[in-house]
């Protein structure tokens, strides 16, 4: 499952597709996260004990979501 975690919240899955849907052998995926608010985010996988190679958490990965510009018009 892949996790998503707020700047010093908790963890919570934001997908619960297997590791593999992620990364296959040899490749890579992507996943989009849309309506996030500005901020700083970390993600990681999980996988179970029963995948293949046994369970385990990926290394996490920091995106921080600037805010959006101010638009002024006169």
């Amino acid at each position: 499952e892949l996790q998503r975690a707020p700047a010093g919240s908790s963890w919570s899955t934001v997908s619960s597709y297997p590791a593999p849907a992620y990364c296959p052998a040899g490749g890579q995926r992507t996943y989009t996260d849309t309506g996030l608010s500005a901020g700083t985010y970390q993600y990681r996988l999980v996988t179970s004990p029963s995948y293949a190679g046994g369970g385990g958490t990926s290394n996490v990965v920091t995106v921080t979501i600037a805010a959006a510009p101010q638009i002024v018009s006169f």
